[in-house]
């Protein structure tokens, strides 16, 4: 085995600098790298953090007190809305209707009715101008622009209108009976009204010819002492009453009542 000379088998030591001369300058150290601060961290940022946020502050406290400045010098809410509810009933409220007076206008014309102020006239269907009203639905006070309705007649010749009130008192008053009615107003001894006229009558006379029939029997009864069986005949005969046999019957069964 061969063997290593000393300098092959030690490593050479590191070389060390050599200590400085005396009266020499030491070398010069380099100084540590900075740690570049994060831009939060710097003091002026926090500066102008702090005036943004006073004047935020600032902003709000003063949009605040305008609003309540505005506030206070416009109308209250609540008392317009009352103010409002006073004035709706007044606003809303309906008028009340004005009344007029319907007179009585049986009688009159459909014209004349139709010249009242303050109502409406429905007349009969084809009525004219110069018929005459015999009813009316409505009288007194009604409001205006009430319709009043009317039942209207054609005119009655003056004729007519004659027979017939002679009629009412030969009927009501004598107790005659309708055929002994006709045969007095259209005869010559009698009335000599027209057979026209003299139906008219007859047909509107406002008479019972039962009560009639009675009133002639009890007559006969009572001032020529009658029996039951000639008051019928003289009731019934064509020279005496001229009643219905009918009308005869009902005054022979109430003769005694």
């Amino acid at each position: 085995m061969t063997d290593l000379p000393p300098s092959a088998q030690t490593p050479p030591a590191a070389s060390t600098p050599p200590p400085p001369a005396p009266g020499s300058a030491s070398p010069i150290q380099s100084a540590p790298p900075k740690t570049k601060k994060v831009w939060y961290t710097r003091w002026w940022v926090w500066v102008i953090a702090a005036i943004l946020v006073v004047g935020v502050i600032s902003n709000l406290a003063n949009g605040g007190k305008k609003q309540d400045d505005g506030a206070a010098g416009a109308p209250a809410p609540v008392a317009t809305a009352e103010a409002d509810a006073a004035k709706t009933p007044e606003a809303t409220k309906t008028p009340e209707p004005k009344m007029v007076a319907v007179p009585n206008l049986v009688g009159k014309t459909v014209a004349e009715a139709r010249a009242v102020q303050g109502i409406v006239i429905e007349a009969t269907a084809g009525a004219a101008d110069d018929w005459k009203i015999t009813d009316q639905s409505q009288t007194g006070k009604v409001a205006e622009g009430t319709v009043v309705q009317v039942t209207a007649a054609q005119p009655v010749p003056a004729e007519y209108a004659a027979a017939l009130r002679k009629a009412d008192s030969y009927a009501n008053i004598m107790h005659m009976s309708k055929a002994g009615l006709y045969d007095q107003l259209t005869s010559q001894y009698g009335e000599q009204f027209s057979p026209e006229a003299a139906q008219y009558a007859v047909d509107n006379v406002k008479t019972d010819w039962n009560a009639n029939a009675l009133a002639k029997a009890k007559n006969y009864q009572q001032s020529m002492s009658m029996s039951p069986a000639a008051i019928h005949d003289q009731l019934t005969s064509e020279y005496g009453e001229k009643f219905t046999p009918e009308e005869a019957d009902y005054a022979i069964a109430n003769l005694n009542s």
